[in-house]
């Protein structure tokens, strides 16, 4: 079935949004699909406004992020919970994911890179949706490794997170 612009319609392309992402929460490749077709648009759009941050990039991370929110268990306090429209959670995260790579932008055109040291010099401009980012992504990555075999963890610690060798 053609939709708008020729583009095919997928099979929840009627379906209400709540119906859509319950799909998605079960992990229907269809139902993420839909939600990145009636959100992508608008969500870049969102971003317009950002300068010299790569959007596309910044659209990759946000879906990854919401995406990965609706696998997580409804108890969990990063999941997506549903109090606000998708659209409305997923503009959010962009807003987010595109102030930081703003700020990292920043930081790289003014000589500086920004590290975790420097964010937590007192007086730099640390924002509270900054802060929050980096909680979630402490906590992605934790309960990531949290999954992996102990001999892989200990050595992707190791390399990525302390910078020593495989050796």
């Amino acid at each position: 079935i053609a939709g708008k612009g020729g583009k095919l319609k997928g099979i929840f392309a009627e379906a209400p949004e709540a119906h859509v992402i319950d799909m998605a929460k079960q992990g229907k490749q269809a139902a993420f699909t839909e939600l990145y077709n009636r959100t992508e648009p608008a969500l870049r759009r969102s971003l317009a406004s950002f300068k010299n941050i790569d959007v596309d990039d910044v659209v990759q991370r946000t879906y990854i992020s919401a995406f990965n929110a609706l696998k997580k268990a409804p108890d969990d306090p990063t999941a997506f919970r549903g109090d606000s429209k998708f659209s409305t959670y997923l503009y959010r995260i962009g807003q987010n994911k595109a102030m930081t790579a703003f700020e990292r932008q920043k930081g790289e055109i003014a000589g500086e890179e920004i590290t975790p040291e420097i964010e937590k010099t007192v007086g730099h401009d640390i924002t509270p949706p900054k802060v929050l980012e980096q909680m979630d992504l402490q906590e992605a990555l934790s309960n990531a490794l949290d999954k992996v075999d102990p001999l892989f963890k200990e050595a992707f610690i190791g390399k990525e997170l302390e910078g020593k060798s495989y050796e």
